[in-house]
């Protein structure tokens, strides 16, 4: 498989033929360029048509890339799997007054009945994933201002979103979505980040990665690490 650098990022690239003997470039995913060509047709002429469509296909990737994985069913009973800050644990559901407990590798919910575990953990979520990401969210920006030498003082909120990690609007409101409580807390920096930096870089633009970088030198290893390996829990 061949790679292209566009703007910072690598692409790589998957060429099909056509009888058409024409080019066609299509972003097929995160860092993935799919391009039909002619037979006949080398790299060099491959790679031309793609750095011809390089902003368009920059512009696709910024849409794609806060996007996460969809969301899995899960159960909440005796022996699910359940990912907290990027650590899998086991759930065991036993009678008692409604409680959530971290034990080892695992979540103990107490409650009257099983039916009502999934409230249970629910209830008990919110209130550790708001206190998680609140507490980090400070410490990440007192970072922020203090390196990039920035008073920008954004407001936070917190709520579960169907198909972004977070966002941050215009006016500075950043959103963090409390499914990020499953993934490892390096890629909860990362995201946090992220957005602080659309604070002063409105787009995907290159000075927005490089200040991205000055916060995270190996951003694009902890987006990736978020992006294949966090398993996201709906409940």
């Amino acid at each position: 498989m061949k790679k292209v650098i566009l703007g910072n990022l690598s692409f790589n690239v998957e060429l099909t033929s056509n009888d058409r003997r024409k080019f066609s470039v299509e972003v097929t995913g995160r860092r993935s360029i799919l391009v039909s060509a002619p037979p006949e047709a080398r790299w060099i002429d491959v790679r031309e048509r793609i750095l011809k469509k390089e902003k368009w296909i920059l512009r696709r990737e910024s849409a794609l890339q806060d996007l996460p994985l969809l969301i899995p069913q899960r159960k909440v009973e005796t022996g699910e799997g359940f990912y907290l800050l990027g650590h899998q644990y086991r759930i065991r559901v036993k009678s008692g007054v409604n409680d959530v407990l971290l034990r080892g590798n695992e979540i103990l919910i107490t409650c009257d009945s099983e039916s009502m575990a999934k409230d249970v953990l629910a209830d008990w979520l919110i209130d550790y994933t708001n206190d998680y990401l609140e507490d980090v969210f400070i410490n990440c920006l007192q970072k922020f201002q203090l390196k990039l030498d920035c008073s920008v003082t954004p407001r936070l909120m917190i709520k579960k979103m169907k198909r972004r990690w977070g966002s941050c609007s215009p006016n500075n409101l950043i959103t963090l979505n409390t499914e990020l409580i499953a993934a490892h807390p390096k890629c909860i920096e990362y995201v946090i980040y992220h957005e602080l930096c659309h604070t002063i870089h409105l787009d995907h633009s290159k000075d927005f990665y490089n200040a991205l970088e000055r916060m995270i030198p190996n951003y694009e290893e902890q987006k990736y690490k978020l992006d294949t390996t966090t398993q996201l829990t709906e409940l």
